[in-house]
């Protein structure tokens, strides 16, 4: 028999469409924050998601899942990035990732959703948006690759690398010879500088590896400059010597910024 549904959890269902390896700051946010909900004691499930982080619990939501919840009585609260992107059952939370509020003066995200008493309600989540893995590992070795080229996802052949980029090694997913995670992490730990012509996971990544960051400015992906503090700390636009940001800037200082993001279960505040 099951136990009363007020006794058991209601379940999470995360809209998560976007891969990992993309770099958009938002997929990894969305996947930490089921990995720290199911940590934490409540079942949690990604929606539509085609890949998995391999060592978060970060289960797929499946009918029959779907179908043990809706029998239990379980009212679902299902999160994703904007209203009715994706038609899911039961209390509905808009997501906010931290990087695409500039103006914001802390670093967490927001949850956004409306009581059945119709009363507003807003959350603030501490979620990083890059691998905690990466603050385990050595950043201070000697660095033999100069530059590297980070493209991003140019729509079509039309778009190219500045000439004096094109013979970098480009570490973008979807670069003509792309590179795996870890791979992307060993080449920027020894690289001087990696200049991104898309924002981005890969621009914290560098600089958690102790490698410069320079923003290109392009058509395509960068027609304006990043706006977060934490995508401009420490960073240059077009080439180096030109910052975008007049903050002291050091690779521990930045470090110790987002570890404080990396807590053993979920920190949510009222925003």
């Amino acid at each position: 028999m099951h136990p009363p549904a007020s006794a058991l959890p209601s379940p999470y269902y995360i809209h998560a469409p976007h891969l990992l390896t993309d770099g958009a700051p938002h997929a990894a946010q969305l996947h930490m924050l089921c990995h720290q909900l199911n940590r934490a004691g409540y079942p949690a499930y990604l929606v539509d998601t085609v890949a998995m982080h391999g060592g978060w619990w970060t289960p797929l939501l499946t009918p029959p899942a779907m179908a043990s919840h809706y029998l239990a009585g379980l009212t679902p609260i299902s999160i994703q990035m904007q209203a009715g992107e994706r038609s899911l059952p039961g209390l509905q939370v808009r997501f906010t990732p931290t990087i695409q509020q500039p103006d914001a003066p802390d670093l967490l995200a927001r949850l956004d959703f409306t009581l059945p008493t119709g009363e507003a309600q807003t959350l603030g989540a501490a979620l990083p948006w890059f691998d905690p893995a990466l603050l385990t590992l050595p950043w201070q070795g000697p660095r033999p690759i100069a530059a590297l080229v980070y493209s991003g996802h140019f729509p079509s052949r039309h778009y190219r690398l500045r000439p004096e980029h094109v013979a970098l090694q480009d570490i973008s997913p979807f670069a003509e010879q792309p590179v795996g995670t870890h791979e992307r992490w060993h080449l920027l730990s020894q690289a001087q500088v990696v200049y991104a012509y898309a924002g981005g996971s890969v621009a914290t990544e560098a600089r958690l590896l102790g490698c410069q960051v320079v923003y290109v400015a392009n058509d395509h992906q960068l027609q304006t400059p990043p706006q977060h503090p934490m995508d401009t700390w420490g960073t240059h636009l077009n080439t180096l010597g030109a910052p975008l940001d007049a903050r002291p800037y050091g690779t521990q200082a930045f470090r110790d910024a987002l570890d404080a993001l990396t807590p053993q279960a979920p920190r949510c505040w009222p925003a």
